[in-house]
């Protein structure tokens, strides 16, 4: 077996360098370029957003998303009174049954309880709206809006799409007049348009297109549901 010569081991040792460093200079002109497409679609990601029928769309979906947590708070707050209600309802409610039971044993040194009693109707007519508020909201209230929440949000996806598929376009026909006029110069160019900032806007436009489309059909079923819910009573 032949042993390498010093200068064949530094030789094979500056190739190793060189193709290391060529290897460097290709990731990092990747990964520029890379950092720079990306760049570009951020850039216009956010010119896309401040277009009015997205941006009116997206107010409508924040809109909808607000009056659902509303709805959500409101009921959270009309259970936790509807529980202190009952609680109080019920002490109060042993308080005058025990002094009526005193009462009427013939114990004379017994607590006035006038007003507790006094009290009773307001708190059981407080109780009956709280919980009838909280049913509203959990039966028809909130299901709408959930439903209007989901219909807006689909509107968003499908406006934020249309406006992809603008911009591409309009890239796409600048591109092809570029090339159409280089062509006159230098013979028949050829290009991928997958491949470019109009390929991938076209492809998240795609990718929105799908997602309203689930979220319409989710809120349809959920109106069905409803509708169901509301001719079984």
């Amino acid at each position: 077996m032949t042993v390498p010569s010093e200068f064949e081991q530094r030789q094979d040792l500056q190739e190793s360098e060189q193709r290391t460093a060529m290897n460097d200079e290709v990731t990092r002109e990747v990964e520029g370029s890379q950092a720079l497409l990306q760049g570009k679609l951020n850039e216009i990601s956010v010119s896309v957003l401040q277009r009015g029928p997205v941006s009116a769309a997206s107010q409508k979906s924040d809109t909808a998303g607000s009056r659902v947590r509303q709805l959500k708070e409101s009921q959270k707050q009309l259970r936790a009174r509807a529980t202190e209600l009952a609680d109080e309802i019920t002490r109060v409610t042993a308080l005058c049954q025990d002094s009526l039971i005193e009462k009427f044993a013939g114990n004379k040194d017994l607590p006035d309880i006038s007003k507790q009693l006094s009290s009773l109707p307001a708190l059981q007519c407080e109780l009956s709206l709280v919980t009838q508020a909280a049913a509203q909201i959990a039966q028809h209230l909130l299901p709408k809006a959930e439903i209007a929440e989901v219909r807006a949000t689909a509107d968003h996806s499908a406006a934020h799409a249309n406006a992809l598929r603008d911009v591409a376009a309009e890239r796409l026909r600048r591109t092809n007049e570029l090339i159409a006029g280089a062509a006159e110069h230098e013979g028949e160019i050829a290009y991928d348009p997958a491949k470019t900032i109009s390929g991938v806007l076209l492809a998240q436009a795609k990718q929105l297109d799908l997602v309203a489309g689930n979220q319409r059909r989710i809120a349809q079923e959920r109106e069905q549901n409803y509708e169901r819910a509301q001719r079984s009573k």
